[in-house]
């Protein structure tokens, strides 16, 4: 047995071990391996199976709603993939199970309404501190004004 043929085997026994071959019956190579040639998986062998599948789903994404590859959609793609920006995937599932195109002019205008609402969101919460400093200063206003006056 060559090195190459102790590659191929190595190869095929760690494909059967991450579940990703279709191959269940032992090799003659595999057979003839013994236990102390068995290396464990390096993290390239482990997470490259999963990046390909990441991209592929992203890919899938994409072409399944005839976006163009770009950043921007490649960001969306990867955000609803991931669970990255729920909202987002939940309006897309929505448009989608209403046979609506998910279009990039429509993802930005979804994306510019996401903004402006977390803009209003902002600054209720801004004015609402406001409104708090301004009341906390008027009742130290008063308070100082009693002790002064005291």
């Amino acid at each position: 047995m060559n090195h190459e043929e102790s590659a191929r085997g190595s190869r095929s026994r760690l494909l059967r071990w991450l579940g990703l071959s279709d191959d269940v019956q032992p090799s003659e190579a595999d057979e003839g391996a013994d236990a102390e040639s068995f290396r464990d998986p390096t993290a390239r062998e482990i997470w490259l199976p999963a990046k390909r599948r990441l991209i592929g789903k992203v890919a899938d994404f994409l072409i399944d709603h005839d976006l163009e590859v770009m950043p921007r959609t490649l960001g969306i793609a990867y955000d609803c993939i991931t669970g990255g920006n729920p909202k987002l995937s939940q309006l897309i599932l929505e448009r989608t199970e209403a046979g609506l195109p998910v279009t990039l002019k429509w993802l930005e205008q979804t994306q510019r309404e996401a903004e402006g609402e977390s803009s209003a969101e902002m600054l209720a919460a801004l004015r609402s501190r406001l409104e708090d400093s301004l009341h906390e200063f008027s009742r130290t206003t008063i308070s100082a004004r009693n002790a002064t006056s005291e």
